[in-house]
Parts: structure tokens; sequence; C-alpha cells
């Protein structure tokens, strides 16, 4: 007779690690995937502004082997031509890179959002949980042999 009551008992227990075990594993992936979306988007920012700023040094350097290959007055000009264009490409490009770095922040932010109320949802679903084991114990106690 005590073997049968064993039984569910054991199954309980068995069940109630691997919960524990997927739980576990859940909280680690997500917290893993925030951090990892939130490090690439850091890199993807030094990235483009170390491509812009070798870019930009490479143009500098350029116009001035133009400017002094050309005359006394046409250089200061094509200098400041350059510098001009050179300006608005750099303040275009930064403008795009900074509305990018924005929607990537809205997105990593939504996925926060999302994570929390996941998290929510795991601490709703642990309670229910915990109330149901109680129902089995309170279940099995009763269905127990009085003589015990």
């Amino acid at each position: 007779m005590e073997e049968e009551h064993d039984e569910p008992v054991g199954a309980a227990e068995g069940a109630k690690e691997d919960r524990h075990r997927l739980k576990r594993g859940n909280e680690e992936g997500m917290l893993a995937v925030s951090l990892d979306y939130e490090g690439a988007l850091q890199q993807r920012i030094k990235e483009g502004q170390a491509r812009w700023r070798e870019q930009i040094r490479k143009e500098r350097t350029a116009v001035q082997h133009e400017s002094h290959n050309s005359l006394a007055g046409d250089e200061d000009h094509a200098f400041e031509s350059r510098a001009k264009r050179l300006k608005a490409r750099y303040e275009r490009d930064l403008s795009a890179l900074e509305l990018s770095e924005r929607e990537a922040r809205a997105r990593y932010l939504e996925m926060k959002c999302v994570l929390s109320k996941k998290e929510e949802e795991i601490v709703y679903l642990r309670a229910r949980l915990h109330s149901h084991d109680l129902e089995m114990a309170e279940l099995h106690n009763m269905l127990r042999p009085v003589d015990e």
C-alpha cells in the first residue's frame, strides 16, 4: 500500500525539479539575449564612429595634399570648399547614425519591456504552481490510509 502512495510523491518531486530546471534555463537565456543585444548595439556604434573618424582623417589628408598642389589663391578656396563638403557629409552621416542608434535603443527598450512582462508572468505561474503543489499534497494526504 505504501508503495502506491510514494509514486505520486516521487512523480510530483520529479516534475517540480523539471519545472525549476526549465525556469532557470529560461531566465538565463532571456538575460543572455538582453546583454548580447546591448553589447552588439554598443559595438556597432563604436565601429561606425571609428569608420567615420578614419574616413575624415583620410579625406582631410587628401585635402591637404590638394591644397599643396594648387596655386596659392586656389589653395585656400579648394581647401575651404572641400572642408565644407566634408563637414556637411559628416553631419548627414552622423545624424543618420544617431537616428539608427535611437531606433536600436527603442527596440532594446521594447525587448526589456517584454522581458519584464515575461518575468511577471513567471512569478504568477510560479505562485499558481505552488498552490497546485499544495493541493496535490493535500489530496495525497487525504488518500493516504488512516492506519498509517
